[in-house]
C-alpha cells in the first residue's frame, strides 16, 4: 500500500495573506457592531437642558474672492444691501447728540436720551422727535443748552426741521420721550423726562405745541427717566407713570477724592468711573391720575399707604440708610417690608455721615417716627 504525497506546509507569504484576512474580518465585525451601538437611543440618559442657545456646529469659514470668511464678520461687496444709512439724504445728519462731556465725570454724563416716532400732524406719515442731553455748563447758563429736534416726513424719504416752528426744542438734558393722546383729542402729545422740571407738550392741531406741565402738575423736578403713558384704572384716559433715577445735586457732585470721599473709592476693575449709583439716594417714582380735564393728580401717596404702615419699630439705628436703590418700592401697594441697608464701600466718616444725614431726611418724608429719623449713628468705630 503505498502512501499519497505528503502536502507541503504553506509558504510563509500564504501564511501572511491568511492572517491579514483574518484582521480584516475581525474589524469589520467591530465595525458593524459599533455602528450597531450608535444607531440604539440611550437608554436613562437625561439630556441636556435648554441654554437658549443654538448652533449647528463648526465649519469652516466661507470666504470670498478676496480670500475674506465672510462667515466669520468679513463682508462681500456684490452681496445684496439689506439696510443702507440715508441719514445725510434724509436730512436727519442736523441733529447731534450731546451728554456732559467726554470725560463722563459724573453719573449725569453716562445715560443717553431718546427718541420718539410719531405723526404729530396727523397726514399719515412717522415724523421723527429725537431728544437731546446737555452740560452742566449749558444747565448753568454758561452756554446754550443743546436742543431736541422734531423733523416732520417730506413724504419722499427726506425729513425738514420743524422745531422752531413746533416749539418743542426742550433745552433741558432730557433722559426720556413717551407720545400718548392723554386729552383724546386725536392728536399726539409728548412727554419729556428731564434732569429738572419736566414738559409736557399738548398738541395744538396746527404743528405747533404748548408746554403745559406747570398747569397739568407733571412739571416735577429732579432726575426723571424714562415715562410711560397708560390707562391703569380703565377709565377711558391716559394716565402717566414718570420713574426717578436716583437724587443728583449738581452743585455738589460726588468725585472721588473730593467732599469726603476718598481717593480711588469709585473704581471698575482698577480703572477710575465716575460714582454712583451706589451711595446716591434714589429719586422718587411717580404715578399721575388723569383727571379728564387737562390736569393730572400725584396718587403715588395714595397707593404709598401700605408701605407707610410698615413696622419702623423693627429697624434699628445700625440699618440707618446710606443708599436706597429703589425708591420706587416705596410706592408699590404689595410691598410687605423695606429692606434698608448700610451701604458697604469704604468711605470716609465725613462722607457716610452726610449720606446718613440724607436717608434720615427721607425716612421723615416718607412717615418714619422721629425716634428713627433722629437717631445718629458713629461709623467711624465701623469702618
Amino acid at each position: 500500500m503505498s502512501a499519497g504525497p505528503v502536502p507541503r506546509p504553506p509558504s510563509r507569504v500564504l501564511r501572511l495573506l491568511l492572517v491579514a484576512l483574518s484582521s480584516l474580518g475581525v474589524l469589520a465585525l467591530s465595525q458593524s457592531a459599533l455602528s450597531q451601538q450608535s444607531t440604539e437611543k440611550p437608554q436613562n440618559i437625561p439630556l441636556p437642558r435648554p441654554s437658549g442657545m443654538s448652533t449647528g456646529g463648526i465649519h469652516a469659514p466661507i470666504k470670498d474672492s478676496h480670500s475674506r470668511p465672510i462667515t466669520a464678520g468679513g463682508f462681500v461687496d456684490d452681496a445684496p444691501v439689506v439696510f443702507v444709512d440715508i441719514t445725510h439724504q434724509a436730512g436727519l445728519d442736523k441733529f447731534h447728540h450731546r451728554s456732559g462731556s467726554p470725560e463722563t465725570s459724573t453719573i449725569l454724563e453716562a445715560p443717553g436720551s431718546g427718541v420718539a416716532l410719531l405723526d404729530y400732524d396727523n397726514d399719515g406719515w412717522l415724523d421723527i422727535y429725537l431728544l437731546n442731553g446737555s452740560t452742566v455748563a449749558a444747565t448753568k447758563g454758561a452756554e446754550s443748552a443743546p436742543r431736541a429736534m422734531l423733523f416732520h416726513n417730506n413724504h419722499n424719504g427726506t425729513f425738514t426741521d420743524v422745531t422752531d416752528k413746533a416749539g418743542v426744542s426742550n433745552d433741558r438734558w432730557g433722559f426720556g420721550v413717551a407720545v400718548g393722546d392723554y386729552d383724546n383729542d386725536g392728536w399726539p402729545d409728548i412727554y419729556v423726562s428731564n434732569y429738572g422740571k419736566n414738559r409736557l407738550y399738548h398738541n395744538n392741531h396746527d404743528g405747533t405745541f404748548t408746554d403745559v406741565a406747570e398747569k397739568a402738575g407733571v412739571a416735577l423736578g429732579g432726575w426723571s427717566t424714562g415715562a410711560t403713558w397708560g390707562d391703569y384704572d380703565r377709565d377711558g384716559l391716559l394716565d402717566l407713570f414718570v420713574p426717578g433715577y436716583v437724587h443728583y445735586d449738581l452743585e455738589h457732585p460726588i468725585l472721588a477724592g473730593k467732599g469726603g470721599v476718598p481717593e480711588g473709592a469709585c473704581q471698575y476693575r482698577g480703572v477710575n468711573v465716575f460714582c454712583g449709583p451706589l451711595g446716591l439716594l434714589g429719586e422718587s417714582d411717580h404715578l399721575f391720575h388723569n383727571n379728564g380735564d387737562g390736569t393730572f393728580t400725584d396718587v403715588s401717596l395714595t397707593t404709598k399707604k401700605a408701605a407707610r404702615k410698615l413696622q419702623w419699630a423693627s429697624l434699628s439705628a445700625t440699618t440707618i440708610v446710606t443708599a436706597v436703590s429703589t425708591c420706587s418700592s416705596l410706592h408699590s401697594p404689595t410691598i410687605t417690608k423695606l429692606s434698608i441697608a448700610m451701604t458697604v464701600t469704604p468711605a470716609s466718616p465725613t462722607f457716610l455721615s452726610k449720606r446718613v444725614s440724607a436717608a434720615q431726611r427721607f425716612l421723615s418724608s416718607v412717615g418714619a417716627p422721629p425716634s428713627l429719623t433722629s437717631t445718629t449713628t458713629d461709623f467711624s468705630t465701623s469702618l
